[in-house]
Protein backbone atom coordinates (compact mmCIF):
# COMPACT_ATOMS: atom_id res chain seq x y z
CA UNK A 1 0.00 0.00 0.00
CA UNK A 2 1.23 3.48 -0.80
CA UNK A 3 2.66 5.45 2.11
CA UNK A 4 1.01 8.85 2.18
CA UNK A 5 3.13 11.66 3.55
CA UNK A 6 2.98 15.41 3.27
CA UNK A 7 5.44 17.44 1.26
CA UNK A 8 5.62 21.23 1.14
CA UNK A 9 2.91 22.43 -1.20
CA UNK A 10 2.95 25.69 -3.06
CA UNK A 11 -0.11 27.87 -3.01
CA UNK A 12 -2.31 27.04 -5.94
CA UNK A 13 -5.52 28.38 -7.43
CA UNK A 14 -8.19 25.96 -8.55
CA UNK A 15 -10.75 27.13 -11.12
CA UNK A 16 -9.31 30.62 -10.71
CA UNK A 17 -10.97 31.12 -7.33
CA UNK A 18 -9.95 28.50 -4.73
CA UNK A 19 -6.87 29.44 -2.72
CA UNK A 20 -5.24 26.41 -1.04
CA UNK A 21 -3.02 27.38 1.93
CA UNK A 22 0.49 25.91 2.24
CA UNK A 23 1.11 22.67 4.08
CA UNK A 24 4.44 22.39 5.84
CA UNK A 25 5.48 18.71 5.52
CA UNK A 26 4.48 15.45 7.11
CA UNK A 27 3.34 15.68 10.73
CA UNK A 28 1.79 12.42 12.00
CA UNK A 29 0.22 10.22 9.33
CA UNK A 30 -1.70 6.95 9.94
CA UNK A 31 -0.41 3.74 8.43
CA UNK A 32 -2.54 0.72 7.53
CA UNK A 33 -1.82 -1.93 10.18
CA UNK A 34 -4.29 -4.53 8.81
CA UNK A 35 -5.54 -5.25 12.32
CA UNK A 36 -8.05 -3.79 14.75
CA UNK A 37 -6.42 -5.41 17.77
CA UNK A 38 -4.78 -3.03 20.26
CA UNK A 39 -1.05 -2.65 19.71
CA UNK A 40 1.01 -2.49 22.89
CA UNK A 41 4.60 -2.09 21.71
CA UNK A 42 6.64 -1.09 18.66
CA UNK A 43 10.34 -1.36 17.82
CA UNK A 44 12.43 -0.21 14.84
CA UNK A 45 16.13 -0.86 14.21
CA UNK A 46 16.38 1.71 11.41
CA UNK A 47 14.05 3.78 9.23
CA UNK A 48 12.81 0.71 7.31
CA UNK A 49 12.67 -2.38 9.55
CA UNK A 50 10.15 -2.43 12.38
CA UNK A 51 7.76 -4.60 14.37
CA UNK A 52 4.58 -4.05 16.41
CA UNK A 53 2.78 -6.48 18.73
CA UNK A 54 -0.50 -6.58 20.60
CA UNK A 55 -3.78 -8.36 21.11
CA UNK A 56 -6.64 -8.36 23.56
CA UNK A 57 -8.42 -10.49 26.12
CA UNK A 58 -11.64 -12.02 24.85
CA UNK A 59 -14.63 -13.31 26.81
CA UNK A 60 -14.64 -15.36 28.88
CA UNK A 61 -11.01 -16.44 28.47
CA UNK A 62 -9.97 -16.41 24.81
CA UNK A 63 -7.06 -14.10 24.04
CA UNK A 64 -5.87 -12.88 20.68
CA UNK A 65 -2.24 -12.27 19.70
CA UNK A 66 -0.89 -10.36 16.74
CA UNK A 67 2.65 -9.58 15.56
CA UNK A 68 3.28 -7.24 12.62
CA UNK A 69 6.43 -6.49 10.66
CA UNK A 70 7.48 -3.97 8.03
CA UNK A 71 10.53 -3.67 5.80
CA UNK A 72 9.60 -0.33 4.20
CA UNK A 73 9.13 2.01 7.13
CA UNK A 74 5.50 1.05 7.61
CA UNK A 75 4.26 1.71 4.08
CA UNK A 76 3.11 -1.91 4.33
CA UNK A 77 2.61 -3.91 7.52
CA UNK A 78 2.39 -7.70 7.28
CA UNK A 79 1.01 -10.06 9.89
CA UNK A 80 3.78 -12.46 10.83
CA UNK A 81 1.75 -14.09 13.59
CA UNK A 82 -1.94 -14.01 14.53
CA UNK A 83 -3.44 -16.63 16.80
CA UNK A 84 -5.55 -17.22 19.91
CA UNK A 85 -4.52 -18.31 23.37
CA UNK A 86 -1.38 -17.90 25.47
CA UNK A 87 -2.12 -14.28 26.35
CA UNK A 88 -1.79 -11.17 24.20
CA UNK A 89 1.64 -9.89 23.24
CA UNK A 90 2.92 -7.06 25.45
CA UNK A 91 6.53 -6.45 24.45
CA UNK A 92 8.80 -6.61 21.40
CA UNK A 93 12.53 -5.91 21.12
CA UNK A 94 15.03 -6.32 18.27
CA UNK A 95 18.80 -5.82 18.11
CA UNK A 96 19.09 -5.94 14.30
CA UNK A 97 16.95 -6.71 11.27
CA UNK A 98 16.81 -10.42 12.09
CA UNK A 99 17.04 -11.17 15.82
CA UNK A 100 14.20 -10.26 18.15
CA UNK A 101 12.05 -11.33 21.09
CA UNK A 102 8.43 -10.84 22.19
CA UNK A 103 6.50 -11.69 25.35
CA UNK A 104 2.84 -12.19 26.21
CA UNK A 105 1.00 -11.31 29.40
CA UNK A 106 0.79 -15.02 30.23
CA UNK A 107 4.58 -15.31 30.43
CA UNK A 108 4.86 -16.77 26.94
CA UNK A 109 8.26 -15.85 25.50
CA UNK A 110 9.10 -16.15 21.78
CA UNK A 111 12.13 -15.46 19.60
CA UNK A 112 12.78 -14.88 15.90
CA UNK A 113 16.00 -15.02 13.91
CA UNK A 114 14.49 -14.22 10.51
CA UNK A 115 13.13 -10.75 11.14
CA UNK A 116 9.76 -11.87 12.49
CA UNK A 117 8.77 -14.05 9.55
CA UNK A 118 8.54 -16.94 12.03
CA UNK A 119 8.64 -17.22 15.82
CA UNK A 120 9.57 -20.08 18.15
CA UNK A 121 8.89 -20.54 21.85
CA UNK A 122 11.46 -20.01 24.58
CA UNK A 123 11.19 -21.36 28.12
CA UNK A 124 8.85 -19.18 30.17
CA UNK A 125 10.90 -16.86 32.40
CA UNK A 126 10.80 -17.93 36.01
CA UNK A 127 9.80 -14.46 37.22
CA UNK A 128 8.04 -12.88 34.24
CA UNK A 129 4.42 -13.81 34.63
CA UNK A 130 3.03 -10.48 33.47
CA UNK A 131 5.68 -8.67 31.38
CA UNK A 132 5.61 -4.89 31.10
CA UNK A 133 8.80 -4.25 29.11
CA UNK A 134 11.73 -6.10 27.57
CA UNK A 135 14.94 -4.73 26.02
CA UNK A 136 17.94 -6.62 24.61
CA UNK A 137 21.44 -5.19 24.18
CA UNK A 138 22.89 -7.96 21.99
CA UNK A 139 22.27 -11.63 21.12
CA UNK A 140 22.67 -12.77 24.71
CA UNK A 141 22.14 -9.94 27.24
CA UNK A 142 18.78 -8.34 27.96
CA UNK A 143 16.54 -6.86 30.65
CA UNK A 144 12.92 -7.59 31.39
CA UNK A 145 10.38 -5.94 33.66
CA UNK A 146 7.40 -8.00 34.78
CA UNK A 147 4.61 -8.20 37.31
CA UNK A 148 4.63 -10.90 39.97
CA UNK A 149 1.44 -12.84 40.61
CA UNK A 150 0.60 -13.57 44.22
CA UNK A 151 -2.57 -15.53 45.03
CA UNK A 152 -3.93 -14.75 41.58
CA UNK A 153 -3.18 -11.03 41.78
CA UNK A 154 -0.29 -8.96 40.48
CA UNK A 155 0.79 -7.03 43.56
CA UNK A 156 4.34 -5.97 42.69
CA UNK A 157 6.82 -6.08 39.84
CA UNK A 158 10.46 -6.99 39.40
CA UNK A 159 13.43 -6.69 37.06
CA UNK A 160 15.09 -9.71 35.48
CA UNK A 161 18.08 -10.09 33.19
CA UNK A 162 19.39 -12.79 30.91
CA UNK A 163 22.88 -13.63 29.66
CA UNK A 164 21.88 -16.46 27.30
CA UNK A 165 19.43 -14.83 24.92
CA UNK A 166 16.32 -15.38 27.02
CA UNK A 167 16.72 -19.11 27.68
CA UNK A 168 17.06 -18.41 31.41
CA UNK A 169 16.46 -15.31 33.50
CA UNK A 170 18.26 -14.26 36.65
CA UNK A 171 17.63 -11.59 39.17
CA UNK A 172 14.98 -10.31 41.36
CA UNK A 173 15.81 -7.26 43.39
CA UNK A 174 15.44 -8.06 47.13
CA UNK A 175 11.79 -7.66 48.09
CA UNK A 176 12.61 -5.38 51.02
CA UNK A 177 14.48 -3.13 48.62
CA UNK A 178 11.98 -3.30 45.77
CA UNK A 179 9.39 -0.55 45.21
CA UNK A 180 6.12 -2.08 44.07
CA UNK A 181 4.67 -1.73 40.59
CA UNK A 182 7.49 -0.83 38.25
CA UNK A 183 6.12 -0.55 34.70
CA UNK A 184 8.53 1.57 32.60
CA UNK A 185 11.98 0.39 31.46
CA UNK A 186 14.87 1.83 29.44
CA UNK A 187 18.51 0.86 28.94
CA UNK A 188 21.75 2.35 27.65
CA UNK A 189 23.97 -0.54 26.62
CA UNK A 190 24.42 -3.45 29.03
CA UNK A 191 25.60 -1.42 32.01
CA UNK A 192 22.80 1.09 32.52
CA UNK A 193 19.12 0.27 33.09
CA UNK A 194 16.27 2.18 34.73
CA UNK A 195 12.80 1.11 35.82
CA UNK A 196 10.09 3.39 37.15
CA UNK A 197 6.45 3.11 38.15
CA UNK A 198 4.03 3.75 40.98
CA UNK A 199 4.38 6.83 43.17
CA UNK A 200 7.98 8.07 42.98
CA UNK A 201 9.60 4.65 42.69
CA UNK A 202 12.75 4.14 40.62
CA UNK A 203 15.43 1.46 40.47
CA UNK A 204 18.61 1.66 38.43
CA UNK A 205 21.79 -0.24 37.74
CA UNK A 206 25.05 1.10 36.32
CA UNK A 207 27.03 -2.14 36.37
CA UNK A 208 25.00 -4.53 34.17
CA UNK A 209 22.65 -5.66 36.97
CA UNK A 210 25.41 -6.58 39.42
CA UNK A 211 24.04 -4.08 41.90
CA UNK A 212 20.84 -2.04 41.97
CA UNK A 213 20.11 1.34 43.50
CA UNK A 214 16.63 2.15 44.76
CA UNK A 215 15.94 5.81 44.14
CA UNK A 216 12.93 8.12 44.14
CA UNK A 217 11.67 10.93 41.95
CA UNK A 218 11.39 13.86 44.32
CA UNK A 219 7.97 15.24 45.25
CA UNK A 220 6.04 12.99 42.90
CA UNK A 221 2.91 11.16 43.97
CA UNK A 222 1.42 9.22 41.11
CA UNK A 223 2.43 6.93 38.28
CA UNK A 224 5.39 7.14 35.94
CA UNK A 225 4.54 4.82 33.06
CA UNK A 226 7.42 5.63 30.72
CA UNK A 227 11.11 6.37 31.12
CA UNK A 228 13.65 7.22 28.40
CA UNK A 229 17.33 8.17 28.40
CA UNK A 230 19.35 9.85 25.64
CA UNK A 231 22.62 8.72 27.21
CA UNK A 232 23.74 7.47 30.61
CA UNK A 233 22.98 10.83 32.27
CA UNK A 234 20.04 12.66 30.67
CA UNK A 235 16.58 11.13 30.83
CA UNK A 236 12.88 11.77 31.40
CA UNK A 237 10.09 9.96 33.23
CA UNK A 238 6.46 10.53 32.21
CA UNK A 239 3.01 9.66 33.49
CA UNK A 240 0.77 12.08 35.33
CA UNK A 241 3.76 14.41 35.47
CA UNK A 242 7.05 14.97 33.62
CA UNK A 243 10.40 14.67 35.40
CA UNK A 244 13.93 15.06 34.10
CA UNK A 245 17.34 13.96 35.33
CA UNK A 246 20.80 15.08 34.26
CA UNK A 247 22.83 12.77 36.50
CA UNK A 248 21.73 9.30 35.51
CA UNK A 249 18.54 9.12 37.57
CA UNK A 250 19.87 10.01 41.01
CA UNK A 251 18.10 13.37 41.11
CA UNK A 252 14.95 14.46 39.29
CA UNK A 253 13.30 17.84 38.57
CA UNK A 254 9.70 18.35 37.49
CA UNK A 255 8.94 20.31 34.34
CA UNK A 256 5.62 21.75 33.08
CA UNK A 257 3.39 19.32 31.19
CA UNK A 258 1.51 20.98 28.29
CA UNK A 259 -1.44 18.54 28.41
CA UNK A 260 -3.71 17.11 31.10
CA UNK A 261 -3.74 13.58 29.68
CA UNK A 262 -1.71 10.80 31.29
CA UNK A 263 1.40 9.84 29.33
CA UNK A 264 2.19 6.16 28.77
CA UNK A 265 5.53 6.12 26.92
CA UNK A 266 8.59 8.29 26.31
CA UNK A 267 11.32 8.17 23.68
CA UNK A 268 14.69 9.92 23.56
CA UNK A 269 16.89 9.07 20.54
CA UNK A 270 19.49 11.62 21.71
CA UNK A 271 19.91 14.08 24.55
CA UNK A 272 17.89 16.84 22.85
CA UNK A 273 14.92 15.46 20.93
CA UNK A 274 12.29 13.81 23.15
CA UNK A 275 8.72 12.61 22.67
CA UNK A 276 5.94 11.17 24.81
CA UNK A 277 2.49 9.77 24.01
CA UNK A 278 -0.60 8.78 25.95
CA UNK A 279 -4.32 9.18 26.45
CA UNK A 280 -6.66 10.45 23.70
CA UNK A 281 -3.99 10.40 21.01
CA UNK A 282 -1.72 12.74 22.94
CA UNK A 283 1.79 13.30 21.57
CA UNK A 284 4.13 15.92 23.02
CA UNK A 285 7.69 16.80 22.03
CA UNK A 286 10.76 18.56 23.38
CA UNK A 287 13.85 19.79 21.55
CA UNK A 288 15.89 20.70 24.64
CA UNK A 289 16.15 17.36 26.40
CA UNK A 290 12.82 17.42 28.22
CA UNK A 291 12.81 20.90 29.76
CA UNK A 292 10.18 22.51 27.52
CA UNK A 293 7.39 20.62 25.76
CA UNK A 294 4.84 21.34 23.02
CA UNK A 295 1.76 19.34 22.06
CA UNK A 296 1.65 17.87 18.55
CA UNK A 297 -1.35 16.94 16.41
CA UNK A 298 -1.69 13.15 16.13
CA UNK A 299 -5.01 13.09 14.24
CA UNK A 300 -6.51 10.45 16.55
CA UNK A 301 -8.34 10.27 19.89
CA UNK A 302 -7.31 6.66 20.46
CA UNK A 303 -5.09 5.61 23.35
CA UNK A 304 -1.43 5.51 22.32
CA UNK A 305 0.63 2.96 24.24
CA UNK A 306 4.12 3.20 22.79
CA UNK A 307 6.24 5.69 20.85
CA UNK A 308 9.54 4.95 19.10
CA UNK A 309 12.06 7.08 17.19
CA UNK A 310 15.19 6.00 15.32
CA UNK A 311 16.47 9.59 14.97
CA UNK A 312 15.20 13.14 15.38
CA UNK A 313 12.80 12.81 12.43
CA UNK A 314 11.63 9.22 11.90
CA UNK A 315 9.13 7.99 14.49
CA UNK A 316 6.12 5.73 15.09
CA UNK A 317 3.39 5.51 17.73
CA UNK A 318 0.98 2.59 18.25
CA UNK A 319 -2.18 2.10 20.28
CA UNK A 320 -5.77 0.91 20.48
CA UNK A 321 -7.74 -0.42 17.50
CA UNK A 322 -4.54 -1.22 15.59
CA UNK A 323 -3.58 2.43 15.14
CA UNK A 324 -0.07 3.09 13.82
CA UNK A 325 1.09 6.66 13.30
CA UNK A 326 4.28 7.70 11.51
CA UNK A 327 6.20 10.93 11.08
CA UNK A 328 9.24 11.73 8.99
CA UNK A 329 9.73 15.25 10.33
CA UNK A 330 9.55 14.66 14.07
CA UNK A 331 5.83 15.43 14.09
CA UNK A 332 6.54 19.13 13.89
CA UNK A 333 4.22 19.98 10.98
CA UNK A 334 1.03 18.91 9.30
CA UNK A 335 -1.09 21.90 10.33
CA UNK A 336 -2.60 24.11 7.66
CA UNK A 337 -1.34 27.67 7.80
CA UNK A 338 -4.48 29.74 7.40
CA UNK A 339 -4.23 33.16 5.73
CA UNK A 340 -5.79 35.74 8.04
CA UNK A 341 -8.37 36.80 5.49
CA UNK A 342 -10.01 33.36 5.42
CA UNK A 343 -13.06 32.75 7.59
CA UNK A 344 -12.18 30.11 10.25
CA UNK A 345 -15.14 27.94 9.31
CA UNK A 346 -13.21 24.69 9.58
CA UNK A 347 -12.49 25.32 13.25
CA UNK A 348 -16.19 24.70 13.92
CA UNK A 349 -16.19 21.35 12.15
CA UNK A 350 -15.67 17.97 13.78
CA UNK A 351 -15.05 14.89 11.63
CA UNK A 352 -16.02 11.55 13.20
CA UNK A 353 -14.25 9.24 12.96
CA UNK A 354 -10.96 10.55 11.61
CA UNK A 355 -9.13 8.48 10.40
CA UNK A 356 -12.06 6.47 8.98
CA UNK A 357 -12.65 3.29 6.99
CA UNK A 358 -15.87 3.60 4.92
CA UNK A 359 -16.94 7.19 5.46
CA UNK A 360 -16.96 9.92 8.09
CA UNK A 361 -19.65 12.30 9.34
CA UNK A 362 -19.68 15.97 10.34
CA UNK A 363 -22.09 16.26 13.31
CA UNK A 364 -24.37 19.25 12.94
CA UNK A 365 -23.56 19.61 9.24
CA UNK A 366 -25.02 16.37 7.86
CA UNK A 367 -27.13 18.05 5.17
CA UNK A 368 -24.44 20.42 3.92
CA UNK A 369 -22.22 19.62 0.94
CA UNK A 370 -18.43 19.56 1.08
CA UNK A 371 -15.76 19.44 -1.63
CA UNK A 372 -12.79 17.09 -1.26
CA UNK A 373 -9.27 17.59 -2.62
CA UNK A 374 -6.21 15.35 -2.71
CA UNK A 375 -2.76 16.45 -1.49
CA UNK A 376 -1.94 18.00 -4.87
CA UNK A 377 -4.95 20.33 -4.63
CA UNK A 378 -7.00 18.43 -7.25
CA UNK A 379 -10.72 18.23 -6.54
CA UNK A 380 -11.74 14.58 -6.26
CA UNK A 381 -15.40 14.78 -5.32
CA UNK A 382 -18.27 16.28 -3.36
CA UNK A 383 -20.02 14.64 -0.39
CA UNK A 384 -22.78 15.50 2.05
CA UNK A 385 -21.75 15.87 5.66
CA UNK A 386 -23.36 12.56 6.60
CA UNK A 387 -21.15 10.47 4.27
CA UNK A 388 -17.88 12.33 3.78
CA UNK A 389 -15.16 10.40 1.95
CA UNK A 390 -17.40 7.61 0.72
CA UNK A 391 -16.01 5.96 -2.41
CA UNK A 392 -12.52 7.44 -2.09
CA UNK A 393 -9.35 5.36 -2.23
CA UNK A 394 -7.30 5.20 1.00
CA UNK A 395 -5.19 8.30 1.51
CA UNK A 396 -5.01 11.85 2.85
CA UNK A 397 -7.59 14.38 1.64
CA UNK A 398 -8.76 17.89 2.44
CA UNK A 399 -12.36 18.88 2.94
CA UNK A 400 -13.88 22.29 2.36
CA UNK A 401 -17.39 23.69 2.39
CA UNK A 402 -18.83 24.06 -1.12
CA UNK A 403 -19.12 27.83 -0.69
CA UNK A 404 -15.31 27.95 -0.31
CA UNK A 405 -15.48 29.51 3.15
CA UNK A 406 -12.62 28.88 5.56
CA UNK A 407 -9.54 26.72 5.40
CA UNK A 408 -9.42 23.07 4.25
CA UNK A 409 -9.74 20.39 6.92
CA UNK A 410 -7.55 17.28 6.74
CA UNK A 411 -9.23 13.85 6.73
CA UNK A 412 -7.64 10.42 6.38
CA UNK A 413 -9.14 7.26 4.88
CA UNK A 414 -7.15 4.21 6.00
CA UNK A 415 -8.66 1.46 3.87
Amino acid sequence: MKKYSFSRLTLCVLCGTLLMPALASAGWVPQASNTTLPLNDVCFVDSLYGWAVGGRMGWPDTTFLVALRTTDGGATWLKSWETTGSGFLKTVTFINRFHGWAMADSGLSVETTDGGVSWHNLPSPNLALVPFAERFVNDTFGYMLAGIRHMGMVDWSDVGWTTDGGLTWSGRIPRAQQPNWLVGLDIQGPRWAWATGRHDSMVLTRDAATTWVVNYLQDINGWNFGVAFGDSLIGVAVGGLISRTSNGGFNWVQYPKPVTQVLTSAEMPDTSYTWACGERGTIIASTDGGRNWNAQTSGTQLMLWKIWFVNERQGWAVGDSGVILHTDDGGRSGVWEEPSRLIPYASRLTVLPNPFVSFATLPGHEAERFSLYDVSGRKVGTNRGDRVGEGLAPGVYFLRSSDNQGKPLRIVKVR
